[in-house]
């Protein structure tokens, strides 16, 4: 009769033990919640939602940023058409002259316009610009004139014909680049314009403005002209 109350005395044992160890899994969780670990849980919280709040904050405003981006962009390259154009036609933009003595009479006007030298610039409303190429396109086209407004470039077509010629505009600069650079450019400007630079070039090296051998040598080549043999302004008056 003995051993079975020992084997009831293990197993009191047993639960005593495993009731100690519950109270003191009991007694860390309470260890956890006291009033100043709970102060410093509520405190990371708030430093974490904060930080995930900034982080949000941020994304929304590069997002923001690339938003205005892609809508400038688009507004950007928006195509201008001529009748946008009529519908800003009263403004006035500037207009200046690449060469000398340019007269434009407006046929809606009857206003003429007069350039007496190149980089000689004129004030015109838009619809004056819009009668010109209507009526006389060959001041626009060949350039005579160049328009300083981008919505009437855009409208025009006429971008890429004032890209060759701002690259020509500049000897200096044109000078810089290689014999076949300016032959590809003096190649695609307007057949008109090309006259215009040909006697730009002239005067020049008459006037001992271009003087370079090596330059004058190039500019021959492409220009098919024969520019060494030239007599200039003072061996003319010599002559006299």
């Amino acid at each position: 009769m003995a051993r079975p109350r020992k084997i009831k005395e293990e197993n009191i044992e047993n639960v005593i033990e495993e009731k100690q160890e519950t109270n003191v899994s009991v007694n860390n969780s309470n260890d956890l919640f006291t009033p100043e670990n709970m102060a410093k849980m509520f405190a990371m919280f708030e430093q974490f939602s904060e930080m995930k709040k900034q982080k949000d904050n941020n994304e929304q405003i590069k997002q923001d940023k690339i938003t205005k981006e892609e809508k400038k962009e688009t507004k950007k390259y928006e195509r201008f058409s001529k009748s946008m154009l009529m519908q800003i036609r009263d403004e006035m933009v500037t207009v200046r002259s690449v060469v000398n003595n340019v007269n434009f009479s407006s046929p809606i006007s009857k206003i003429t316009y007069r350039w007496k030298e190149k980089g000689a610039v004129q004030i015109l409303p838009i619809s004056e610009i819009l009668a010109m190429d209507n009526h006389s396109s060959r001041f626009l086209f060949t350039p005579w004139l160049i328009v300083e407004d981008d919505r009437v470039i855009d409208a025009l077509g006429l971008a890429r014909t004032y890209e060759l010629v701002s690259k020509v505009e500049d000897i200096s600069q044109l000078i810089k680049l290689s014999e076949r650079e300016i032959e590809d450019i003096f190649n695609e400007l307007p057949k008109n314009y090309q006259n215009n630079f040909k006697n730009e070039i002239f005067r020049k090296v008459r006037i001992r403005e271009l003087n370079d051998l090596k330059t004058i040598d190039i500019l021959s080549k492409v220009l098919h002209m024969d520019l060494k043999d030239i007599e200039t302004e003072e061996e003319m008056n010599k002559r006299k």
